[in-house]
């Protein structure tokens, strides 16, 4: 049914399965097969410029999952119609275009960025009755301390209402609270987790909504046609500047602030407490260190934002400073990788290293984040 919850039914032996057309949700029965009770499945995928660091990060994701008994994919490779999904985006995204025509497309989410969400929902729809978690490990990522188990950040009630469990701003954090980050994360194989990413691809093949709230009260998740975005734009376009590529965004990306993640923020927001039941908001360093701020004995550390060729020399410094069996670094890593966390610091992610801290700020505010945003693209106000 439309903006309502759905939750567990089990109908002789047999389990629903969403289907989704537009905002029309249909609930169909179809044979419940054999189960992996307890089953978790790590996925990842190597593709477009994540492909170099496939023989870095797969055989420790491999490693990992073979000490843990977990199922591992790399959606690329293994998955034809994920294959598909890529090509198809690939394609779109050459198609785009260029120059002052693009804003004609700005209103759009870039497609490779979408094929992630796809991603997400035809997993859930794939393993329904195969794996009971999906825990999405980014292609740049790592882990480095095989002696924690991905079971440990799972429901220990098995009637639990979590299925989505990501690390997030800290809730204390007025202007960070669930600004969340999807490089790792746990997804539950669920009626609802289908639901939530169906919608969630929906919204980001659909021309951004500029008039959607602001996150947080301040965050311009969506902003394809918003007043700032188009100055921006039109500003780099009139001082040559070609970073805002074939779909109008800096860096040419999105017409997302905040990419993929963005969108399912935006979905969870809009379904407001009815989805965020579902969820459970972790710090960073539990199961997703962004690099510098890590520290020893953490999970993953993930490497967002940083050049093909940059993440190749950290993720090799990183492997060969650190025992995996444990975490712990065997020898003084470079300055390049000197971890800039102290282990007390359970929060992960520090937000300064966007917008700059002042006195020492964890996480900077709402106001400091926008005006280093705003000076890096030569915006006024």
């Amino acid at each position: 049914r439309e903006g309502g919850e759905f939750h567990d039914r089990h109908i002789m032996g047999r389990m629903p399965r969403i289907l989704a057309s537009g905002t029309l949700l249909l609930m169909a029965l179809v044979p419940r097969e054999t189960r992996c009770e307890g089953g978790i499945v790590i996925v990842t995928a190597f593709y477009g410029t994540a492909e170099v660091l496939r023989d870095i990060t797969w055989p420790n994701k491999q490693a990992y999952a073979k000490q843990h008994g977990y199922a591992l994919v790399d959606a690329y490779r293994d998955d034809p119609e994920v294959r598909a999904m890529v090509q198809k985006a690939q394609l779109q995204r050459d198609a785009r275009p260029t120059g002052p025509k693009i804003l004609t497309a700005a209103g759009h989410n870039d497609p490779m960025l979408n094929v992630k969400l796809m991603m997400f929902a035809h997993f859930v729809k794939k393993w329904l009755h195969v794996y009971d978690w999906i825990f999405w490990s980014d292609a740049d990522c790592v882990f480095l301390n095989f002696s924690i188990p991905l079971a440990r950040y799972l429901p220990e009630d098995p009637k639990s209402p979590k299925r989505l469990i990501i690390a997030a701003g800290p809730p204390e954090s007025e202007d960070w609270r669930g600004v969340i980050n999807t490089g790792n994360f746990f997804l539950q194989v669920h009626i609802w987790s289908l639901m939530i990413m169906t919608e969630t691809v929906r919204h980001a093949t659909q021309p951004c909504n500029p008039n959607i709230p602001l996150f947080n009260g301040w965050m311009e998740i969506c902003i394809g046609f918003s007043p700032g975005m188009i100055q921006r734009r039109e500003l780099a376009l009139a001082d040559g500047d070609t970073t805002y590529g074939a779909v109008g965004y800096p860096y040419g990306r999105s017409c997302c602030e905040w990419g993929d993640q963005g969108v399912l923020m935006q979905v969870l927001q809009k379904r407001g407490q009815a989805a965020q039941r579902h969820v459970q908001y972790v710090g960073f360093r539990e199961f997703n260190s962004h690099f510098p701020y890590y520290g020893e004995g953490d999970l993953v550390v993930h490497l967002p934002g940083s050049s093909a060729q940059g993440r190749v020399r950290v993720l090799n410094e990183l492997l060969s400073a650190t025992r995996v069996s444990d975490g712990k670094f065997e020898r003084e890593v470079s300055t390049a990788t000197q971890p800039q966390y102290h282990a007390d610091h359970v929060r992960g992610m520090n937000y300064s290293a966007l917008g700059g801290s002042a006195g020492g700020e964890l996480y900077p505010s709402a106001a400091q984040f926008r005006k280093r945003f705003l000076a890096e693209h030569r915006t006024q106000g």
